[in-house]
């Protein structure tokens, strides 16, 4: 990857970079899961200049295809703007690689009075009931 870096080869270590999981977990052995948080950004702040002029390289994010489609290094990919995702999912990641699983994310009040005894016993801290 020095000699990449060392000759102005940034495509070459893209790819290094981005197949590491998949390349790692089959000489070790072991699963790895890659969790790519705010995905949908990849598009948007990613600049092929080093200057950031022009267009952001919005292809950018189809460079993780190969490895979503990875048994021993799996993708999951979040992000807080769920239809921008998608869309770059689907325009990107082909052939629906991605399972789209929605998540509610608030505690139900019994979920979230069991959430703070949990964090009382970790904590070490003691918790007044009410009467």
């Amino acid at each position: 990857m020095l000699f990449d870096k060392e000759n102005l080869l940034y495509d070459s270590m893209w790819k290094t970079a981005c197949s590491a999981p998949h390349r790692f977990a089959n000489f070790y052995d072991q699963g790895f899961l890659v969790i790519l948080d705010e995905f949908q950004n990849i598009t948007q702040y990613v600049y092929r200049d080093e200057q950031c002029k022009g267009e952001p390289d919005e292809t950018l994010a189809g460079s993780y295809h190969s490895l979503s489609e990875s048994k021993l290094a799996p993708m999951l990919v979040t992000g807080s703007y769920v239809a921008w995702l998608i869309q770059v999912i689907n325009k990107y990641l082909e052939a629906g690689r991605l399972k789209i699983t929605r998540m509610f994310p608030y505690l139900t009040k019994e979920a979230g009075l069991q959430a703070v005894y949990k964090y009382a016993v970790f904590y070490n801290q003691a918790i007044n009931k009410p009467p």
